[in-house]
């Protein structure tokens, strides 16, 4: 014991009952962090990840414009066939390359919209369009859906005029107009309905409302006007 005689048995009963009252509190706060973490997803950041030192918007662009340069030094000695592993499913590196490029054209769109600034294209937006056609299958697999058994005939035209064509004549299933509104469907910029493009067919119509040209869960494209320029 503590503390002896009548007054010590008490004051060691009295002490003991805090301990234990303490201990059965810190018990249920204890129980509530992790009912709630993996319940409700909900994380408390008490250890924040260190942040670099960009203070300023000028030096945050000349930050990334480095690390991109940096990127692009080292695409130009890989081998375009050499398969590269990441988080999603591996790839050539050329294929690799080319969604890298994908990506950042499509999440630049997030900054055009935000500012409400009109974008200028260019025909190098064809490999976005020639990555969209090409998962076309992918964006039925990923969604456990059965892989049509035909593709649509595309024809796009480039930003300088040109026409771009992919499979097959097909007058049941096509998929006419702008490249530039190809692209935004395929990466999930617009909804197919705030564009331009001529769609014929169930198939291609069915590709047009989930196109998915980017790895990862199925993701929906934005409600109809919701991203509509």
């Amino acid at each position: 014991p503590i503390l002896g005689g009548s007054f010590g048995f008490q004051t060691n009963v009295w002490f003991g009952s805090i301990i234990g009252s303490i201990g059965v509190l810190l018990f249920l706060v204890l129980s509530l962090l992790i009912f709630l973490v993996f319940n409700f997803n909900i994380s408390f950041n008490l250890f924040p990840a260190k942040k670099e030192n960009t203070a300023e918007e000028e030096e945050l662009r000349t930050l990334w414009l480095s690390s991109n340069d940096q990127m692009c030094s080292v695409f130009e000695t890989v081998n375009p066939k050499l398969r590269c592993q990441w988080f999603g499913p591996d790839m050539g590196a050329k294929m690799f390359m080319t969604a890298r490029y994908m990506e950042t054209w499509s999440h630049g769109q997030e900054i055009y919209d935000l500012l409400k600034k009109k974008r200028h294209y260019t025909d190098s937006i064809k490999n976005i369009a020639d990555i969209g056609v090409k998962t076309f299958e992918w964006t039925f697999k990923n969604r456990q859906l059965n892989v049509p058994n035909e593709k649509p005939f595309i024809s796009l035209t480039s930003p300088s005029g040109v026409q771009w064509q992919w499979n097959n004549s097909n007058k049941k299933n096509e998929i006419i107009g702008r490249a530039s509104d190809f692209c935004h469907v395929v990466t999930q910029n617009r909804n197919v309905a705030d564009t331009k493009l001529k769609i014929q067919g169930d198939i291609a119509k069915q590709w047009m409302s989930i196109a998915q040209c980017f790895a990862g869960e199925p993701e929906s494209p934005p409600e109809v006007g919701m991203r509509a320029s």
